[in-house]
């Protein structure tokens, strides 16, 4: 498996990684060890890193804060750390969203097709209009801020 760190404003790629499926994988798992040796040469700079919800998890951004790197992703709803009552079926319509706040970290889940869930030290708060085409019909819809900054990188 090969991991990447590009810039997501001119796909310059910063580092990568070859995992070759063997070593021992921390406490924390193999996105952990992944995303923190792929950082180190970021620490104390205030970048922001983004990644998909393998290597999303409430420590792993608790623990890049600690090194001055802001952290967005996509999380899955059932890692440990995720707040438990947005864990359940939630019964969002279209372009809803809940949000809840622990310390600086901010756990998102907006819905659009299906529900998606973000993590990101942000705002609670903060909502952004977007449009979105369903068919032939323009929708006008809020996102949670997190889930703009994913999308838009």
């Amino acid at each position: 498996m090969l991991y990447l760190l590009c810039d997501s404003e001119n796909a310059f790629l910063s580092d990568f990684n070859i995992y070759l499926g063997k070593g021992n994988a921390s406490e924390h798992g193999l996105g952990y060890d992944v995303a923190t040796r792929m950082t180190r040469d970021i620490t104390g700079k205030y970048f922001c890193v983004y990644f998909n919800n393998y290597f999303t998890s409430v420590q792993l951004m608790i623990h890049l804060l600690t090194d001055d790197i802001y952290s967005c992703g996509t999380v899955q709803m059932n890692r440990r750390g995720f707040p438990d009552d947005l864990k359940g079926r939630l019964r969002l319509q279209r372009g809803q969203s809940v949000t809840r706040q622990k310390g600086n970290l901010t756990a998102s889940v907006w819905q659009y097709k299906k529900p998606v869930a973000f993590l990101m030290m942000s705002d609670p708060r903060a909502q952004v209009p977007v449009t979105r085409q369903h068919g032939h019909q323009e929708l006008r819809l809020t996102q949670p801020h997190s889930a703009n900054e994913y999308t838009s990188t």
